[in-house]
C-alpha cells in the first residue's frame, strides 16, 4: 500500500513499536529519536513524512499507546 503526505507526491512511512514491558518517557524518546535518525538516513524520508506509534504490553494483558505525528527533529 503506498501512502503519500497531503496533495503532495512525497511517500510517508508509518511505524508501530510494541514492547513487552513498560517504557518510560525518555526511553520512548530515546528511541523516538533513534528510529528518526534511521528513517531520515535509511528511506531517505522528510522528519514530516513519518508518524510513529508506541505500545506498551502490560504484564496484565492491558496496553497504553501514543502516537506521534509532528515534526519528529524537535
Amino acid at each position: 500500500m503506498s501512502m503519500w503526505c497531503g496533495a503532495g507526491e512525497e511517500p510517508v512511512a508509518w511505524g508501530e513499536l510494541i514492547s513487552i514491558g513498560d517504557l518510560i518517557p525518555q526511553e520512548i524518546e530515546n528511541v523516538r529519536k533513534a528510529l528518526t535518525q534511521i528513517l531520515e538516513a535509511m528511506l531517505c524520508l522528510q522528519n514530516l513524512h513519518f508518524q510513529l506509534f508506541f505500545q506498551s504490553a502490560k504484564q496484565d494483558g492491558s496496553s497504553e499507546s501514543v502516537s506521534c505525528l509532528h515534526a519528529m527533529h524537535q
